[in-house]
């Protein structure tokens, strides 16, 4: 297909009927009709011998315009509902319940015509250990987009580090790796971010 100069030059089959001023045979020396596409119409412009069974149309291009937008992934924290913990909550005893969240948000022209489609968030979180070690899968947060909501939290509870297989006197970078789209299809938008230590101990040494 040339499309040099704005235009495009498509060679397409000549159907039986073309229009009801135009009936062509197709196996003898068929008429070429030259179609011009403009304003999305299409008019007939000239009509040439020729010996070969083709149509000749040529046309402008269109131009499609999507709306953009933005999604931004960040504010990846642990904490705990204990309110007597002494320690910080990234410090947590191996059988102390956690929650992992993360701030997903959309913004941008194109955001307003997203969200309302009901889009699947999900975020999946991991323990990276830093050092030898074996990354453990936390567990997946899952929650649908809303017309005229641009921010979530997806947010995964953990009944604990222990059952989860976290180890004691390890040290572990959280990830969060987002996939936003629909269930069971490639993903529109991934992303993930990473940094927040995470450390277990024993609370009850011998």
């Amino acid at each position: 297909m040339d499309v040099a100069g704005g235009a495009a030059d498509l060679i397409v089959p000549i159907p039986e009927f073309i229009s009801p001023r135009y009936r062509l045979k197709k196996g003898s020396a068929a008429k070429q009709i030259l179609l011009t596409h403009c304003h999305n119409q299409l008019t007939t412009c000239t009509i040439e011998d020729t010996p070969i069974n083709k149509i000749a149309i040529t046309g402008v291009n269109t131009q499609i315009n999507i709306a953009a937008f933005t999604c931004s992934l960040g504010d990846l924290k642990v904490f705990t509902d204990d309110p007597d913990t002494v320690q910080p909550h990234t410090i947590l005893r191996q059988d102390e319940p956690f929650s992992a969240a993360v701030r997903v948000e959309f913004s941008g022209a194109g955001a307003i015509a997203l969200v309302p489609l009901e889009m699947s968030i999900q975020v999946e979180f991991f323990a990276h250990p830093l050092g030898l070690g074996v990354t453990v899968e936390l567990g997946k947060a899952t929650i649908n987009t809303a017309a005229h909501v641009f921010i979530y939290t997806p947010i995964l509870n953990v009944t604990g580090g222990a059952k989860v297989g976290l180890l004691l006197e390890k040290i572990y970078q959280i990830r969060a790796l987002l996939c936003v789209g629909a269930s069971g299809f490639p993903a529109l938008v991934v992303g993930f971010t990473e940094g927040l230590t995470l450390q277990i101990y024993n609370a009850n040494p011998d």
